[in-house]
């Protein structure tokens, strides 16, 4: 029972963030000035930063869609690499965070530090549903 709805939250979890993947790197990709303004109090990084990273959400956004809507398969590989993929962002950001602290307005600083506690979530989410995928497999193999 606790596998199933699991693996139904999972699938809700991922398509949630396989929209705010694509939504954000299509923000970064065309809107990056406006983008600096509203996360610095004066301009930081350039354009082709957050381009570059809009690309990164964008292509991480792809495979999502792929995993989900063209494969529908979640096995451990999936939930691995999404996992690896969430706690990249969580280490490059909490680095940003401390480094640029006083440069970034307050709101986005209580945003960005929302952003990285719904990753870290994420990344323990994917990890758990591994455990339950691999304990569901030692049950099945067990009574066969």
């Amino acid at each position: 029972m606790i596998i199933k709805q699991s693996d139904t939250f999972t699938q809700k979890l991922f398509v949630f963030d396989l929209t705010l993947n694509w939504t954000l790197g299509l923000v970064l990709v065309f809107f990056p000035e406006i983008i600096n303004r509203l996360i610095f109090k004066t301009p930081v990084f350039g354009s082709l930063f957050y381009i570059t990273l809009g690309v990164l959400f964008l292509f991480f956004a792809f495979w999502q869609t792929v995993v989900h809507l063209i494969k529908r398969v979640f096995r451990p590989f999936n939930l691995t690499f999404a996992a690896v993929m969430a706690i990249i962002p969580i280490i490059l950001l909490t680095q940003a965070l401390f480094s640029f602290h006083p440069l970034i307005r307050s709101l986005t600083l209580m945003l960005l530090w929302l952003g990285n506690i719904y990753m870290t979530f994420l990344t323990a989410w994917y990890l758990y549903a591994i455990f339950l995928f691999s304990y569901q497999n030692r049950r099945t193999k067990g009574r066969g």
